[in-house]
């Protein structure tokens, strides 16, 4: 939807600027409704956005992935933004 690419642009975006390049994370694919990622550090970076209440799926058998759902709203967006440069930094 036309949509939905925006948001499925601006996460992908976030990724390449903030979260990728110090820790070497792929993008698998993407969807109407989330986006697949390889993290070396997945389930730390999981952990690290639960405690800020941004839920990400994990996957108990690939512990090198993790799903993202689309934000719906841009404060979502930076609030996600924010926690992965928390995360970058650290």
């Amino acid at each position: 939807s036309e949509l939905v690419a925006p948001a499925v642009r601006a996460l992908l975006k976030t990724f390449q600027m903030v979260l990728w390049p110090p820790h070497s994370g792929t993008v698998i694919g993407t969807n109407p409704l989330f986006v697949y990622c390889h993290h070396g550090q997945a389930l730390k970076l999981f952990r690290h956005l639960a405690t800020r209440k941004i839920l990400v799926r994990p996957f108990p058998d690939r512990t090198e992935f993790l799903r993202f759902g689309l934000h719906k709203t841009k404060d979502e967006l930076d609030r996600l933004r924010q926690a992965l440069r928390e995360f970058s930094d650290a």
